[in-house]
């Protein structure tokens, strides 16, 4: 009938900015009984399908950053093979510190992994500067309105935008601004190469400086 069967809504309130929006879209589960959805408070939570009822246990929900208003979640949530995708990006104006990154959740098992952009080396969503330096805000944000692709064997891509790259020559800090990524599925915790492989533009330190995002498209 067209007919609203339910919403759910949350506030951030007060909102030190004008920016606890998203314009992430929300992915339904394999089943067909759940529906995951972004919300402005950092979270992904999982709701029945028929009444709205939010469903947690089993990792859920699941805390994308610790800092929603400036680390902000703006891609679709994307889902294959059983697992969910999210990533993180900056707020509108680029005003704080922030690091792009993927969450992986299994929904089997509420197993959650991590790869980020900027200090790639490091499994686990950072919390602030003292965890990984980002250099004057450009903190390669995960945003375009694809998001994680799958690559159909075993891979994802994934294409971050403005942001220091040196993975080329500092391998120990691994640093991948305006770079397109191909990583391994789920993001296994304990591989150590996640990372099968990249592609980086020439003019990457232009890019940075006049905020031409390689991951404005997938």
């Amino acid at each position: 009938t067209g007919a609203t069967v339910w919403q759910s809504t949350v506030v951030q309130d007060p909102c030190p900015t004008d920016d606890c929006i998203t314009k992430s879209t929300p992915a339904l589960d394999p089943s067909g009984k759940y529906v995951y959805c972004w919300r402005v408070d950092g979270t992904v939570r999982k709701y029945h399908v028929g009444s709205g009822e939010e469903v947690t246990g089993n990792g859920f929900p699941v805390v994308m950053t610790t800092d929603p208003v400036y680390e902000q979640g703006s891609a679709p949530i994307n889902i294959f093979d059983n697992k969910l995708y999210m990533t993180t990006s900056g707020d509108n104006h680029d005003d704080s510190w922030y690091v792009g990154h993927i969450v992986c959740v299994d929904l089997a098992t509420g197993e959650t992994t991590v790869w980020n952009a900027l200090c790639a080396d490091q499994r686990y969503i950072a919390k602030d500067e003292s965890d990984c330096p980002v250099e004057d805000r450009n903190g390669a944000g995960i945003w375009s309105r694809g998001s994680v692709v799958d690559g159909g064997d075993g891979t994802i891509y994934v294409a971050t935008g403005n942001g220091l790259f040196n993975a080329n020559t500092n391998p120990e800090h691994y640093y991948y601004g305006d770079s397109v990524m191909r990583l391994r599925a789920g993001l296994p915790a304990n591989a150590t190469d996640v990372i099968l492989d990249s592609y980086t533009p020439s003019n990457y330190d232009q890019m940075k400086e006049k905020d031409w995002d390689l991951g404005s498209s997938s």
